[in-house]
């Protein structure tokens, strides 16, 4: 999204509810270990994203659909904290 001259709009047809409900759908029936795992796989493609990045990329100011604003790294680093950081305590504590 980065590469675009501007975010793309999430607004128009997209309903967080809905979409929510298909990503917990499809992962129903993995138990803990297959969706740390998942998580694990997508934070080592995004740091391979980043560290095949060029540095203007990583600096320039960008501002997210759903509304993290910053350098490009900073706004990557910010999602992977808290949207994921969420998904991990949510497993951490289905799973103690």
């Amino acid at each position: 999204m980065a590469r675009l001259p501007s975010a793309p709009n999430l607004a128009g047809g997209y309903d967080e509810n809905t979409f929510n409900a298909s990503q917990v759908a499809a992962r129903e029936n993995k138990n803990t270990a297959d969706l740390v795992g998942e998580i694990r796989a997508g934070f080592e493609r995004d740091i391979a994203a980043v560290r095949g990045a060029p540095d203007d990329l990583i600096s320039k100011h960008f501002r997210a659909p759903w509304g993290v604003e910053g350098e490009v790294g900073d706004v990557i680093v910010m999602s992977l904290e808290g949207h994921l950081g969420m998904h991990l305590a949510d497993l951490r504590s289905a799973a103690g």
